[in-house]
């Protein structure tokens, strides 16, 4: 397995070490029309934001993935 170099870089679920895939709950500014929404710029978090593993459904904080 490949070390991820992107977004994910340094991050990997504590518990089962899965560093495929993982779901953190993230602040995004969208324009919302009647018709519907779409994302305006770009996704922030930080260590504080709540992340949790899709595999083993382990959850914590982004801080707790960082290796």
């Amino acid at each position: 397995m490949m070390p991820n170099t992107n977004c994910l870089e340094g991050m990997r679920c504590p518990k089962c070490k899965q560093e495929d895939t993982l779901h953190i709950i993230a602040s995004v500014t969208l324009e919302v029309t009647d018709d519907g929404s779409e994302a305006i710029g770009d996704q922030e978090w930080d260590d504080t934001n709540p992340c949790h593993c899709p595999e083993c459904k382990y959850k914590g904080t982004v801080g707790e993935f960082r290796e």
